[in-house]
């Protein structure tokens, strides 16, 4: 047996003090600490594959950048909901007067509803269409990693 050490046999016991003394130390600080210290001196690969490397932040920037341009796709549901139920509301409903307002007002209010979310509607059909392709979207998003000049 060596001294401070691991035994010399594998299958030879050990005393508890000998192990703990002999066994790495593996908290989440230790291996934290250990891997700060070490530095990179050699990579290998076994894809033919681009690797990035790049900060944090600017990873969040571009990934935030790309989950909008790809929620711009599909943000024209909301609109065209409320348009198909002011409009459902306008063409089966008979408006009373409420709260001392007449029936015409709450008429024209569902009106002017109506005729918002149409517009907004429309807004956000225009957006969907004029948004590129998820395929390009995310050639798009790459590029800009592979960027090093860029800050953003």
């Amino acid at each position: 047996m060596n001294a401070g050490g691991p035994p010399d046999d594998p299958h030879e016991p050990v005393e508890p003090a000998e192990a703990r003394q002999a066994a790495p130390e593996t908290t989440p600080d230790a291996v934290e600490r250990e891997l700060a210290d070490a530095s990179i001196v050699e990579v290998r690969t076994n894809v033919r594959q681009t690797a990035f490397l790049i900060g944090e932040d600017r990873a969040t920037l571009i990934l935030n950048d790309l989950a909008e341009a790809l929620a711009r796709n599909r943000d024209w549901g909301t609109p065209l909901g409320l348009t198909i139920g002011f409009g459902m509301s306008l063409v089966t409903a008979n408006f009373k007067s409420v709260a001392g307002i007449s029936s015409d007002a709450v008429t024209a209010v569902v009106v002017l509803l109506t005729v918002a979310a149409l517009l907004w509607t429309v807004v956000r059909v225009v957006q969907a269409l004029r948004t590129p392709s998820r395929k390009s979207l995310v050639a798009a998003a790459i590029a800009r990693m592979e960027d090093q000049d860029a800050g953003t």
